[in-house]
């Protein structure tokens, strides 16, 4: 009777330290927000030289998703459509 006693006793108190210990969700997030889908980030409308690049990107590499990638300088798009349009070509000074 006795050890049934102490293992309740020593359950309960295990019960308590779990509970006592557990925090609840914040109630805002801790990281930065992420732009919303929805806001015009698109910076081919403001950039012809940017446009100039992902069109040629979206042509030369035949992908559907490369256009709004380099406009919107998403998961670095931009710079793999500069290297991927500047493969082999090697500038030799004057």
């Amino acid at each position: 009777m006795a050890f049934h006693l102490m293992v309740c006793c020593l359950v309960c108190v295990t019960i308590l330290c779990v509970c006592h210990s557990a925090d609840c969700a914040p109630s805002a997030p801790s990281w930065p927000p992420h732009p919303s889908p929805l806001e015009p980030t698109n910076t081919c409308n403001t950039s012809s030289e940017v446009l100039k690049l992902c069109q040629r990107c979206a042509v030369k590499s035949q992908s559907k998703i490369v256009y709004p990638l380099c406009c919107d300088g998403m998961e670095e798009a931009r710079e793999w459509c500069n290297e991927y349009l500047n493969f082999g070509v090697h500038y030799s000074p004057s």
